[in-house]
């Protein structure tokens, strides 16, 4: 077969896409999306080629389950959510799999139950069809230039109970399957995207001994580094940010309003 492959969310939303389904229908070739937002677009793609779309697994990022936790990641998808598990999907879907996010700012444990209650009525409505379900749940890793920039971590016991938590509810019959990043590779992650430039000789370090997880704590002991001053420490309003001598042109006093009301929704 032949094979158009787009890679980014976004690219399911061009206006061009019609016709590119378009082409590709007349020219015997199939269309595939690496990930698809959840917009009437997309859902109207599905609909109209059915066998052009060549998607064998959908994957789709609710990220939250409860409308609080959906304003304070402004991803209000339940509607859109709904209307996608109700909605036909192309001919050779197979499987959906579905991202969500613990550990965000406020976030409680019936936050989390919620993401199983919303995978349970999900999978229900997708074996109907013969289409099987994953989840993917990940510990939120915040980025720089975002308004999540000044946010800590939670406690990695917290993530840790709250992802089994969540893994023991979906074990039962029938299983979904939960795979994501473990509470370590995301304290990891976050390092390196909130760190500054003492982490240079660390990484360098962890890339001469084979870049495991074990080789990262070690190397910020050797260097004296702590791990919660990078991931699990507020930042303040007017410090200054490792990252700020790049320009994005985002207004950091807009960031930081955006982040004042996602605390506020928060509760924090």
């Amino acid at each position: 077969r032949v094979l158009f492959r787009s890679v980014g969310t976004a690219f399911a939303d061009a206006a061009s896409m019609d016709a590119a389904c378009r082409a590709a229908a007349d020219a015997g070739i199939r269309v595939s999306f690496s990930s698809i937002r959840l917009t009437r677009r997309v859902l109207e793609l599905f609909r109209e080629w059915p066998e052009v779309i060549d998607n064998q697994t959908l994957a789709v990022a609710p990220e939250a389950a409860t409308g609080r936790m959906r304003r304070v990641l402004d991803k209000d998808l339940e509607a859109r959510l709904d209307q996608f598990l109700d909605s036909p999907l192309p001919a050779r879907t197979k499987a959906v799999k579905m991202y969500y996010l613990i550990g965000a700012p406020g976030e409680r444990d019936e936050d989390v139950d919620a993401i199983a209650e919303q995978a349970r009525s999900a999978h229900r409505r997708l074996a109907a069809r013969g289409v099987s379900l994953s989840l993917s749940v990940n510990p939120m890793v915040a980025k720089a230039h975002t308004p999540m920039q000044w946010t800590a971590m939670p406690d990695r016991n917290a993530l840790r109970s709250r992802l089994g938590s969540l893994r023991k509810r979906l074990a039962s019959k029938p299983r979904i399957a939960v795979q994501g990043l473990g509470a370590r590779d995301a304290e990891i992650q976050t390092m390196l995207s909130l760190g500054d430039r003492r982490l240079a000789p660390v990484i360098a370090h962890v890339s001469e001994h084979d870049g495991t997880r074990a080789a990262w704590f070690e190397s910020l002991k050797r260097h004296g580094l702590s791990l919660d001053f990078y991931v699990r420490r507020e930042r303040g309003e007017h410090e200054i940010l490792p990252w700020e001598i790049i320009s994005h042109g985002v207004d950091r006093a807009q960031l930081y309003e955006q982040y004042s009301r996602i605390m506020d929704l928060a509760g924090i």
